[in-house]
């Protein structure tokens, strides 16, 4: 064979291969990356096909309203993109997860392939299985934005981004973010949302988290600048994350050199010690008060006893003023029987019968001041 022959069979073969070669390729999607799958259910939300492998209607439903509902959302913040399709299993998926590059002896239940196009999770659990599609759905979303070349660390924060959107969180992480700035002396340093690139297939655990805090993708947002998450460029992305990280600096109301605002809280604290200290001190002092005044009175009541048992104070003269007053052998009356007779008997020597130079034994210790004797 000649050279000009074979100059005219080349263009014939290219004809004659191209067509074979393209259709070696096989179809794409969920039939494509699962042949041997039937699926039954089918949904179309937007640019999202949903096909279901026997799920049934009613959760084909579900899955169809809240995945179309975030591809909305998507959609009208960062642009269109080609078709995706998600690919929904009742429970184990049939494909070989470690030659995917899964670990061994663990189950795979969600995978997104964004240069497919493809979503695909297992509705072993409802609410695990949705976040699943949500993460895969946003993977595959920006994978196709960004040509396979949208940076990782900035992917993840739109991630949280509308994670929390749809868990109606968007407040609380930033009040969290907010409160994090508390008490420094200058905003965080520039967080690089460049780095790195989204790897793919994207591999993960339903039932883990997913996403960043997602709070800087909401200031972009917010800002009115969605193009730059659509087609982030490394100067404006710096420029919002000073931005940014100035805003949560000043509304945590930090000052040069630190937050005062621990002064404020720290002498109200010390102001409700001193308060408590006082209420102590005053307590006990009542206590005290009352036990002396008790004791007082009790000392009072043994004092007044033991007066009314003494006959006189030490020293005192005899109670009775008429007992030893009159003149010797005079007859009288003695209020007080202690050595005399008793009362109301007449008492003398001109009575008794008793010589007027003798006396009772006992009259021998009487003084003489009570009977007239020198």
């Amino acid at each position: 064979m000649n050279r000009a022959r074979i100059l005219a069979v080349v263009p014939a073969l290219v004809a004659v291969l191209l067509p074979t070669t393209a259709g070696a390729k096989g179809p794409v999607g969920c039939a494509g990356r699962f042949p041997e799958t039937t699926f039954v259910e089918e949904r179309t939300e937007g640019p999202l096909r949903l096909l279901g492998a026997g799920i049934g209607d009613a959760l084909m439903d579900r899955y169809a309203t809240e995945f179309g509902g975030l591809a909305g959302m998507l959609e009208a913040d960062l642009g269109s993109v080609g078709g995706i399709e998600v690919c929904i299993f009742p429970n184990a998926v049939p494909w070989d997860a470690q030659a995917l590059g899964w670990p061994e002896f663990h189950r795979l239940h969600a995978a997104a392939f964004g240069s497919e196009g493809v979503v695909v999770v297992s509705a072993y659990l409802i609410t695990p299985s949705i976040d699943a599609g949500r993460n895969g759905l946003v993977h595959v979303w920006l994978w196709r934005l960004g040509e396979g070349l949208y940076p990782q660390v900035l992917a993840e924060d739109v991630k949280g981004l509308y994670r929390n959107r749809l868990d109606s969180t968007v407040d609380s992480v930033h009040n969290a973010l907010v409160r994090q700035n508390i008490g420094l002396a200058e905003p965080w340093p520039p967080f690089n949302w460049m780095a790195g690139a989204m790897t793919d297939p994207l591999l993960f655990d339903p039932e883990k988290p997913y996403g960043g805090m997602g709070d800087f993708a909401g200031f972009v947002m917010d800002a009115g600048d969605a193009t730059i998450l659509a087609d982030p460029e490394p100067a404006a992305v710096a420029d919002l994350d000073e931005q940014w990280r100035q805003a949560l600096y000043d509304e945590s109301g930090s000052t040069l050199g630190g937050s005062k605002e621990w002064i404020v809280g720290a002498v109200m604290i010390f102001g409700l010690l001193l308060l408590a200290a006082a209420l102590a001190y005053l307590t006990r002092r009542a206590r005290l008060r009352a036990h002396q005044q008790r004791r007082a009175a009790a000392l009072r009541m043994l004092s007044g006893q033991s007066a009314v048992g003494r006959s006189g104070s030490p020293g005192a003269g005899r109670p009775d003023a008429g007992v030893g007053s009159g003149p010797p052998g005079a007859v009288g009356r003695h209020g007080d029987d202690r050595d005399r007779p008793p009362a109301r008997s007449q008492s003398g020597a001109g009575l008794d019968g008793v010589p007027s130079g003798a006396q009772a034994g006992d009259d021998l210790f009487r003084h003489p001041e009570f009977t007239g004797e020198d």
